[in-house]
């Protein structure tokens, strides 16, 4: 098969250069699309892992030398997790705002919360429980990720 030579020199069209560009623009598009969705999940669970793992050995840390109290906010617990901040408040989360923290409301709790930890949609708000320490971060989509320390 020849390449077609047009006076003389090898040439592509004009049209044909506009399909290809088009091609490169939808391809480029359907491929931000879908790692856009990965984005997000990843960012969930990057934050549901800090609220589960991390945050969870900081207040087990805490409890260990403070009597089995638990901690009333991230300044107290700033000696046995990073706080990246001068003022020693909340780390962030990965949409670049603060994690938040729902102290105990006192009491003791008699059953565990349910369910102990996980992704809720907007409107289901979990609520803080007594005995217990609520970590949450909002992602953008509206769902809220959480989880109970005990």
């Amino acid at each position: 098969m020849d390449i077609i030579k047009k006076n003389g020199k090898n040439a592509m069209t004009l049209i044909e250069i506009l399909i290809v560009i088009t091609l490169i623009g939808i391809l480029t598009g359907v491929l931000v699309k879908s790692l856009g969705g990965n984005m997000l999940a990843g960012q969930k669970a990057t934050a549901k892992l800090f609220c589960t793992k991390t945050v969870k050995g900081a207040i087990e840390s805490y409890k260990v030398t403070h009597d089995g109290k638990l901690p009333t906010d991230w300044k107290g617990m700033e000696k046995v997790i990073s706080l990246d901040n001068e003022a020693k408040t909340a780390p962030k989360d990965p949409w670049n705002n603060d994690y938040i923290f729902v102290k105990s409301p006192g009491g003791a709790a008699t059953t565990a919360p349910s369910p102990m930890e996980g992704i809720h949609g907007e409107g289901q708000e979990p609520q803080p429980v007594a005995g217990y320490v609520l970590i949450m971060a909002k992602a953008p989509d509206g769902e809220t990720v959480f989880a109970y320390h005990r």
